[in-house]
């Protein structure tokens, strides 16, 4: 039974790429540090992979992001609810998860890893996908990512038939809708 869902952003949520301003060129021998405007990167969402996400979470999953990027686009997140915690800055997943949550200092909210489930596209996302109960990735995940969930030796790993970006994030919450028993739902409507 997966009590926590975690989701990596970029390559998973997103295609991977940024939308950023051009900034006038200036020669490098006229251009000081302290001249140059700092980047503004922005990301492209699915809104429907954050409905999937809310229904997992209504259903008492804990959902959460966990990335190594320093910018999580926290308007997306708070956009979506309550529902998505964010962990930016993480760059030994894994570590951060084994800390947090499988070794946690109170045994009753320790969770085993076979109670997880995480959805990553880098090389950076190994170690954690190879502890997980189920892991995932996209489509277009790196080729290291893609071997070691078609060869996953503990749990479940699936490939999305998606792309990040595409839905793939959708996919994979559908699927451990279908695999815990969780009906869709959406306001006041309810899968018959």
């Amino acid at each position: 039974m997966i009590k926590l869902l975690i989701l990596d952003i970029d390559g998973c949520l997103t295609d991977g790429g940024y939308f950023s301003p051009s900034v006038p060129s200036m020669s490098c021998g006229d251009t000081k540090v302290a001249d140059l405007t700092p980047q503004l990167y922005f990301r492209k969402f699915n809104t429907s992979d954050f409905v999937g996400i809310k229904m997992l979470s209504d259903a008492g999953i804990r959902c959460m992001v966990l990335t190594g990027s320093y910018e999580p686009s926290m308007p997306q997140f708070e956009r979506a609810g309550r529902e998505i915690e964010v962990c930016s800055g993480v760059q030994d997943k894994s570590e951060y998860v084994r800390i947090n949550f499988v070794d946690h200092p109170r045994a009753e909210e320790a969770l085993k890893w076979d109670e997880i489930a995480f959805i990553g596209d880098e090389i950076n996302d190994c170690s954690l996908l190879a502890k997980v109960g189920l892991g995932a990735c996209p489509a277009d995940a790196s080729r290291e990512v893609i071997a070691l969930i078609e060869g996953k030796t503990f749990g479940e790993g699936f490939v999305m038939s998606r792309k990040g970006g595409e839905l793939c994030v959708r996919e994979f919450t559908d699927m451990i809708r279908d695999l815990m028993g969780i009906k869709a739902s959406w306001c006041n409507w309810e899968e018959e």
